[in-house]
């Protein structure tokens, strides 16, 4: 339903730093969700097809994740919300709402840094991407490590605020 989406399924935009709305980005995922029919209370979709023998091979289609709730009346029924959580970006009960707050303040307070480490092979070996380094009272991640073999010269890094 590309076309005259209903406005539970618009697009989320996360707004700028310190509120600055004049750059906004529009939150995409690897996943999308389904709308419930309300006469059957069964999950729905309608979407282009995708067959080679209409040439309808360029039409994409995303993975859906939905809420099981059993089966009701003999029927498999999973639904886009259950309780207080809800699969859709926008709403009350949506993502953004319950939990992409957090990620988007977390973002804000985060700033790149660009630095030049000297790292030796030890360095090298047991560097661990998932892990805090702590550079002057700052916690950083690793992002980037740029070094020529052999060590001649200090490594350039890119580091990111955790």
């Amino acid at each position: 339903m590309t076309k005259d989406k209903p406005e539970i399924l618009a697009d989320y935009v996360t707004p700028g730093v310190d509120g600055d709305t004049s750059t906004p980005s529009k939150l995409t995922s690897k996943f999308s969700t389904l709308l419930t029919d309300p006469a059957t209370g069964l999950a729905t979709a309608k979407q282009a097809g995708i067959t080679e023998q209409f040439g309808q091979l360029a039409n994409k289609f995303s993975a859906r994740l939905l809420f099981w709730n059993g089966l009701q009346a003999g029927l498999p029924v999973a639904t886009a919300s259950r309780g207080v959580y809800s699969l859709f970006w926008t709403g009350p009960t949506g993502l953004a709402t319950m939990f992409w707050k957090e990620t988007e303040q977390h973002r804000q307070r985060r700033f790149y840094l660009e630095r030049e480490l000297a790292l030796d092979s030890v360095d090298l070996a047991t560097l661990d991407f998932s892990k805090k380094v702590h550079i002057n009272g700052v916690d950083y991640f690793v992002v980037n490590v740029a070094i020529t073999l052999p060590i001649k010269e200090p490594a350039k890094t890119l580091l990111v605020k955790c």
